[in-house]
Order: C-alpha cells, then sequence, then structure tokens
C-alpha cells in the first residue's frame, strides 16, 4: 500500500475532521451556551487546516514556526463579538486536536510513520500558536 504524507491525508479529510469536531463541539454545553451556527462556529477551520499543511509542507525545519495568520487574530475578534471567554477558545482548540488526531489514527493505514511523530508535533505547535493569537486578540 502506498504512504501518504500527514499533510496529504490532512488535506484530504479536512472536511470530515471539521464536521467531528462540530459534532464534539455540541456535547460541550458549555460552548453550545452560546448559539452559533454551523458555518459561524466552524468559520475559522478551513483557514487553520491550510496553515497546517502549509506548515508540514514547508522546508524549513519543523520547529521553525511562522508568525500565526492573520485569519488567527480575525478568529480571536469574532469569538470577542460572540461572547466567547478565553477559556472556551482553549476548549476549542483542545476538541480540535483531538478530532485532528482521531482522524490521523483513522488513516494510520496510508501514513508514512517515519514522519508521523514530527507532525504531530508540528500540528500541535500551529494549532497552538494560532490559538495563542486568537485568544491575544479575544482578550485586547
Amino acid at each position: 500500500m502506498a504512504t501518504e504524507s500527514v499533510a496529504t491525508i490532512l488535506e484530504r479529510i479536512a472536511p470530515a475532521t471539521i464536521q467531528d469536531w462540530y459534532e464534539l463541539v455540541l456535547l460541550d454545553p458549555t460552548l453550545t451556551a452560546i448559539p452559533m451556527t454551523r458555518e459561524q462556529r466552524c468559520a475559522h477551520l478551513p483557514s487553520l487546516f491550510r496553515a497546517i499543511v502549509l506548515r508540514l509542507r514547508s522546508p524549513a525545519p519543523q520547529d521553525a514556526a511562522d508568525p500565526p495568520s492573520p485569519d488567527a487574530a480575525n478568529h480571536g475578534a469574532a469569538r470577542r463579538l460572540q461572547g466567547y471567554s478565553s477559556a472556551m477558545m482553549v476548549d476549542e482548540s483542545r476538541i480540535l486536536q483531538v478530532s485532528i488526531f482521531k482522524a490521523l489514527h483513522k488513516n494510520r493505514e496510508s501514513m508514512d510513520f517515519n514522519r508521523l511523530l514530527p507532525a504531530v508535533i508540528t500540528i500541535a505547535d500551529e494549532v497552538d500558536a494560532q490559538l495563542s493569537r486568537a485568544v491575544a486578540r479575544c482578550v485586547a
């Protein structure tokens, strides 16, 4: 069986992973206390997945993070207007990482395992960097 890079897998499974994330968020009464449409709740995720995939494919060392995209700050501003707290944004991010790693686990048959751990580190670092920028904007 041919192997795929984690970036390629993430690109392919992004829509399903976003749906999984959304369903998990709907189970959290703290997060759903803020009424939002699916589009409002998920609007930031396609950009975040693109940033993760770009970073995974970057020729720079995996630990060399670019500054988080302006989309992260925009997400923080939007969440502030929607009534989110910083803690709620952290919970959303935690659920996103769980969703991503579950999706990668489901696709392990086609994965290049030699590059998995560095990719996981990069994914977690990118999600956390984006979260940091979003929270900073949310509380500003």
